[in-house]
């Protein structure tokens, strides 16, 4: 869905996690992140090609911190201002809206100043932050794994070893833009990588074999920033290219194959012995 989008992307622009919405801040409000979007995935070694379902989204959220929020608005200049948050299960506040073209998304979310009313059991606290486009967006990610790792749309890993992703270089890079990779459904949320990084290797054990994960490599360019203050953490603004993919990862041998290959193993040292001692 778009929030686990921006919960294991978005909200970690300068150093905000969002991955499991957990909060051990004292201030009431933890902190809050507001991102532009532009989607893409990929299902082979050519390049990424637009997310057909959601190719451009505004997304905001707000986490909880020692205080329990209840409501919240976001105000800014663009027609769909002011925008009211929804109130998530996991007592975030957050705004997802989806559009088809980056115009459309511009007029009803424009660059400028976005205030954000937040009503919680600890008073209502209004915050600012400036989300400016002046370098644009980031330069799209894009893995660049070997070609032989896709089959059928998918990047295919055997999870009982070590595996190494690659992409290519984030070449419009600011000083403060950060590389993310993450891996949904697994739990697994890695970054904030340099801007010029360009490769990250998954240790062994870490996904689960015969599974179908949904992953997102993200460069994300910070283009606002909020410092926080006694009862409201920091706030942060970004500029995303989000590439999703799909990762399947292999079966385990079955019990019968692996008993059937140390045969083969133990007669081929039986046989080498046998020839050693002749």
């Amino acid at each position: 869905m778009s929030f686990a989008r921006f919960a294991l992307v978005a909200a970690t622009v300068g150093g905000l996690s969002f991955s499991g919405l957990e909060s051990t801040s004292a201030q009431s409000v933890a902190g809050f992140a507001i991102g532009k979007f532009q989607n893409f995935r990929q299902t082979s070694s050519a390049a990424p090609v637009a997310d057909g379902a959601q190719p451009f989204q505004f997304i905001s959220a707000v986490l909880p911190g020692s205080a329990t929020l209840n409501s919240g608005t976001l105000t800014f200049t663009g027609t769909a201002s002011p925008r009211t948050y929804t109130l998530g299960a996991n007592g975030d506040l957050n705004i997802i809206d989806t559009f088809t073209t980056q115009s459309q998304m511009d007029l009803a979310y424009g660059s400028g100043n976005y205030t954000l009313s937040m009503n919680t059991s600890a008073g209502t606290f209004s915050r600012s932050i400036l989300l400016f486009s002046l370098f644009g967006y980031p330069t799209t990610p894009m893995l660049t794994v070997p070609a032989n790792n896709w089959q059928g749309g998918a990047l295919m890993i055997d999870p009982a070893f070590d595996y190494t992703f690659t992409w290519n270089s984030f070449a419009n890079a600011q000083a403060t833009d950060v590389i993310q990779l993450a891996i949904r459904n697994s739990g697994l949320n890695f970054g904030q990588f340099s801007a010029t990084q360009t490769s990250f290797t998954l240790t062994a054990g870490s996904l689960q074999p015969n599974t179908t994960y949904t992953a997102d490599l993200a460069f994300i360019r910070l283009a606002g920033f909020f410092a926080g203050d006694t009862d409201v953490g920091q706030g942060f603004a970004g500029l995303v290219k989000d590439n999703t993919f799909t990762i399947v990862t292999i079966p385990e041998p079955a019990p019968a194959a692996m008993f059937l290959i140390g045969s083969v193993l133990l007669g081929g040292i039986c046989c080498f012995a046998r020839r050693a001692r002749a």
